[in-house]
């Protein structure tokens, strides 16, 4: 400060004690885009690309390479917000503060594919079976379930009746491809005598072992959920006393199919406790 006028000689002026702040200046992020993905039950989210704008000069200030987000939802959306979690680098950093940018992304749904059992079947006259099926390709993700059930072309005829979809969903965040099979219904003609196929299993509530007798040697023994998805599969050669461990398996109803030598197929139910 100076001060001026005729007299000026005749003073001297003392400089006041002042402070102020200098507050860091606002970078803002043009060209980042945030990527589709597929759906994989998490909000993480990758970005990419992006320029800083508003730094002074030729400050060392730059955009981190290494850049990520969080999409607001895991399930499958289109133009999903996502959040980002950019930062800068660089010796001047401490002049800047950042502001994130605007984004969003799509994530769409997960292919899984599965396939229709072959070699199901049923006498005329019977009722259907559940139909049961595989997971063939993919896999669902954490606790997600295949709800539903498969279907088949209508008819109670002697012939082969081609196996549908019908209800069966993983829910939105899939997309199924299905591979169908074909649901034979042969005639009563020349059927053996029950007692002969019968099997025996137990305990039934079963807790961790599953015991199996049957009077027919058995080459497989299969578990499906009530709607039909094959949870475990087992070979044997040719058992008819089997212990089968299904500690794994979480309570509930489940369907026991064994296949005997012979191809006969048995089928029961158990309840897993």
């Amino acid at each position: 400060m100076t001060i001026t006028g005729t007299a000026i000689a005749n003073y001297t002026l003392t400089q006041p004690t002042l402070s102020a702040n200098i507050t860091a200046k606002t970078l803002t992020v043009t060209g980042a885009v945030a990527q589709n993905k597929v759906y994989d039950g998490s909000t993480s989210a990758t970005i990419v690309g992006g320029t800083l704008s508003g730094i002074v000069g030729s400050e060392d200030v730059n955009l981190a390479t290494a850049t990520t987000g969080s999409f607001a939802s895991s399930d499958v959306g289109l133009g999903i917000n996502v959040i980002p979690s950019m930062t800068i680098a660089g010796t001047a950093i401490g002049n800047y503060t950042l502001t994130q940018p605007s984004l969003t992304a799509n994530i769409t749904p997960l292919p899984i594919q599965i396939t229709a059992n072959s070699g199901q079947s049923k006498k005329i006259g019977e009722q259907d079976p559940v139909f049961t099926y595989l997971i063939t390709n993919g896999s669902l993700i954490g606790e997600n379930f295949i709800s539903g059930a498969l279907s088949r072309v209508a008819g109670e005829s002697v012939g082969k009746y081609p196996i549908l979809i019908g209800t069966l969903t993983a829910g939105s965040n899939y997309s199924i491809s299905f591979i169908s099979a074909d649901f034979e219904i042969s005639n009563n003609i020349g059927i053996e005598n029950a007692d002969l196929i019968m099997i025996k299993v137990y305990p039934n509530p079963v807790v961790d072992i599953l015991t199996i007798q049957s009077a027919k040697s058995i080459k497989e023994i299969l578990i499906y959920s009530n709607n039909g998805q094959e949870l475990l599969h087992k070979v044997f050669n040719n058992a008819s006393n089997i212990s089968l461990n299904i500690s794994s398996i979480q309570k509930g109803y489940y369907i026991i199919r064994a296949v005997t030598k012979e191809n006969q197929i048995i089928t029961t139910k158990i309840l897993k406790d």
